[in-house]
């Protein structure tokens, strides 16, 4: 059964075989789980999704879970422009917010 798996694991640390349920359980909650929140609570969805992406990051940078270094940091460097992703939605939802400065 491992070796029909492998595809999963390949990529990974023999310690960190785990981190493909921690990858799958990221993108359920950013996909599906922040969903679940109603239309008028939009602003924590992407608060909500922003924290999460921060702390992957982090567990990113202490795990280290990756075999080759280049995977390794492509996948930092992905997380990271995520977060800049929901930093700027975050702004986009704040703006109106803000008004303009004549008023």
């Amino acid at each position: 059964m491992s070796k029909a798996i492998t595809f999963l694991t390949a990529e990974y640390k023999p310690d960190a075989f785990y981190w493909e349920v921690v990858e799958v359980f990221r993108k359920l909650f950013l996909t599906g789980f922040l969903l679940l929140l109603p239309n008028h609570l939009s602003f924590l969805r992407v608060v909500l999704a922003l924290l999460l992406s921060i702390a992957y990051l982090v567990l990113l940078g202490v795990a280290r879970p990756h075999k080759q270094r280049s995977t390794e940091f492509l996948n930092i460097a992905l997380t990271l422009s995520l977060c800049f992703t929901f930093v700027a939605a975050l702004l986009v939802k704040v703006m109106p917010l803000v008004g303009s400065p004549a008023e």
